[in-house]
């Protein structure tokens, strides 16, 4: 709304929350003091914090007595799950589209010795799964030093990390020396799922779901 005199006029509508808060986050981008990409990275970062915590639930946790327990005065604790939920646990958060943001890159072994390069990224889009830390995993041809945080590493012509790598900053890079910084200067829009076999092909119970990046789909333009 816009004040005029004594009175407030509407200037937007909106049908739901939703839009109405990607609206304000919007234009709280716009009027941003920033000046360099990565100082629209962080503002980017601090809006979503922002509107999460004021848009975020709270509860009042209370001790209750189970009908099984009362009859031996016993209490006990009813707890919203995200309460119960183990902070190291891998994060589930409902599939689709996310916009975020790069954290590092780590290099492993998994599954029988394969060489794995593993991107963190922190999902920034407005709501309550922002701050989620989420995994994308790629095959590595090997691993070319140490493995751990920044390992160095070589790929295949042809693997999806070349392949996203080309897809999202429009150059070819050396096999064996893909610049990681460049992840860092941009949001990059993900496509997020929820695992629900393991490597074996077997079925994951739902309570140990988590969600993996499949694939990165573009460079988010702001």
């Amino acid at each position: 709304e816009k004040r005029k005199g004594k009175r407030w006029s509407a200037i937007q509508w909106h049908s739901n929350i939703e839009t109405a808060v990607n609206s304000l986050a919007q234009c709280m981008i716009r009027t941003s003091e920033v000046h360099t990409l990565a100082d629209a990275l962080t503002a980017v970062e601090n809006i979503a914090r922002t509107l999460t915590q004021a848009l975020a639930p709270r509860y009042r946790v209370e001790l209750r007595q189970s009908t099984d327990e009362s009859r031996d005065n016993g209490k006990v604790s009813h707890l919203p799950a995200s309460i119960n939920r183990i902070p190291d646990e891998p994060a589930c958060i409902p599939p689709g589209e996310y916009d975020l943001r790069f954290v590092y890159h780590e290099t492993r072994h998994m599954f029988r010795h394969s060489p794995k390069i593993i991107l963190w990224f922190d999902v920034i889009t407005f709501g309550p799964h922002v701050g989620v830390r989420l995994a994308r995993y790629y095959n590595a041809e090997r691993l070319t030093g140490k493995s751990g945080m920044n390992g160095p590493f070589k790929v295949r012509l042809r693997s999806d990390l070349m392949r996203e790598y080309v897809m999202l900053f429009n150059e070819k890079p050396r096999r064996d020396r893909i610049p990681m910084n460049r992840y860092e200067h941009a949001i990059i829009i993900g496509h997020v799922e929820t695992v629900t076999k393991d490597s074996n092909q077997r079925i994951v119970p739902q309570l140990l779901h988590y969600s993996v990046i499949r694939e990165l789909v573009r460079v988010k333009q702001i």
